[in-house]
């Protein structure tokens, strides 16, 4: 599925997302989400999702998490 970078078509984030929202959320693709961001996703039945709190935990560089670079820190040094 391809979701629309537009941010105007969330206004409002959702609170769990699909890993193409959370990838448009943060700005990079599905692949490099699942392969550098480390977030485990939450399982409710057969759906996969990324709390949207993690994401930006992450992406504020939260120490509390494994790793304590932001998402733009490893991908751009």
């Amino acid at each position: 599925m391809r979701v629309s970078r537009d941010m105007s078509r969330f206004p409002d984030w959702p609170r769990l997302m699909t890993a193409d929202e959370a990838a448009a959320y943060l700005s990079i693709s599905a692949n490099t989400l699942r392969t550098h961001v480390p977030i485990a996703p939450v399982r409710i039945g057969g759906c996969v999702r990324y709390d949207r709190k993690r994401l930006d935990e992450y992406a504020d560089g939260d120490a509390s998490l494994k790793e304590t670079a932001t998402w733009a820190d490893e991908l751009f040094g």
